[in-house]
């Protein structure tokens, strides 16, 4: 569910038909509905200010409290006061900032808004498997991680994090983890359940977004590590399954 706190009624058009149809919407207006809605909350888009004037920065602060991990979309406007009220509301971490009249296009919106659920999602990986990730190797995965929408090779990585190849797959077997090359995959199927995890996109679109040079080579990948298709996976709940099976890959 998208909760979005929109004060103009052209502007919430513009919002659904940006929005997949699959993603809910429930509306608000006013800074205390917004706490009250986000509970329930796959992401937020808020403007700075709510429909009586009130900056909705104390709001965000409260859902960062509740729900450090939600991404959070701010919808502003070039006006003076909203723009001082933007610059409150982001220091509490935004995931993107959308200009009204400026890159709101329907687009744009959906863009940011598949950008915002992937990054959410890598984040919710990353705090599920740190707890199980020696110190010394928190760097190279949380890379692996990061970089995981583009193709990444070991002297990538290894350059990245400023090691020689046979020192990183020294640290990495030292720190009882999988060979750089294996965590490199696992990360890229991290990036795949991401969007797996979005039932409007087809194979070939998470393919072409991830750089892969061919749906077959996501299959592939996902049956590797996995031993299911993409489309099981999805039905399996793509981000949970994938999830339990890198902590247990990863302590094992």
């Amino acid at each position: 569910m998208l909760v979005a706190l929109v004060n103009e009624a052209a502007d919430a058009r513009r919002l659904r038909e940006a929005v997949d149809p699959t993603l809910s919407i429930t509306w608000c207006r006013r800074a205390d509905e917004l706490v009250g809605l986000a509970s329930q909350a796959q992401l937020v888009l808020a403007e700075p200010l709510d429909a009586d004037g009130t900056p909705v920065a104390d709001a965000i602060s409260q859902l960062r409290a509740r729900a450090p991990h939600l991404p959070v979309i701010a919808y502003a406007g070039l006006a003076p006061a909203s723009v001082r009220a933007l610059a409150s509301m982001a220091a509490h971490t935004l995931h993107s900032v959308i200009i009204r009249g400026v890159d709101d296009s329907r687009a744009t919106l959906r863009e940011v808004i598949h950008d915002a659920m992937a990054r959410a999602c890598e984040t919710q990986f990353w705090h599920s498997v740190i707890p199980v990730i020696p110190s010394e190797a928190h760097g190279i995965v949380r890379y692996c991680i990061q970089q995981a929408g583009y193709p990444l090779t070991v002297s990538m990585l290894a350059h990245a994090v400023g090691l020689p190849e046979r020192t990183l797959n020294a640290r990495l077997r030292r720190s009882k983890l999988p060979s750089a090359q294996e965590l490199i995959a696992w990360s890229r199927l991290v990036r795949v359940s991401c969007l797996l995890h979005n039932p409007t996109l087809t194979l070939e679109v998470v393919a072409e977004r991830l750089g892969f040079a061919t749906p077959s080579a996501v299959n592939a990948l996902v049956m590797r590590l996995l031993c299911v298709t993409p489309s099981a996976l999805r039905r399996a709940g793509a981000v949970s399954r994938t999830m339990e099976a890198l902590r247990a890959r990863l302590t094992g």
